[in-house]
């Protein structure tokens, strides 16, 4: 498993499957992106013009970020599992409507 972080709160997770997790990078990923997570809905973690530039993977967010943003996607909450591999966890973040967490 090789871990980047690529700008702002952006981390690119390469190994048997790709994963981005809040997408508003300065660093563009090295890899075919498979899987994006949003851990909430602050611009500062999701910049929906680069999630377009990613072409097609599968995207999981907190209710808030869809309600927030012009995309669609898969609702996690916390206790959530993704593709059994992927548990959501609950999390704080100032000023946020909804936060999780991911541990891989």
């Amino acid at each position: 498993m090789k871990i980047r972080w690529l700008g702002n709160s952006c981390v690119e997770i390469q190994g048997d499957i790709n994963i981005l997790i809040d997408p508003n990078y300065l660093t563009e990923p090295n890899s075919k992106i498979e899987i994006v997570l949003v851990t909430h809905e602050h611009n500062d973690h999701i910049d929906p013009e680069k999630l377009e530039s990613l072409g097609e993977f599968e995207l999981y967010a907190p209710q808030s970020v869809f309600d927030n943003f012009d995309i669609q996607g898969n609702t996690i909450s916390s206790g959530d599992e993704i593709n059994n591999m992927i548990e959501v966890i609950d999390c704080e973040c100032y000023g946020s409507e909804e936060s999780v967490c991911y541990y891989y």
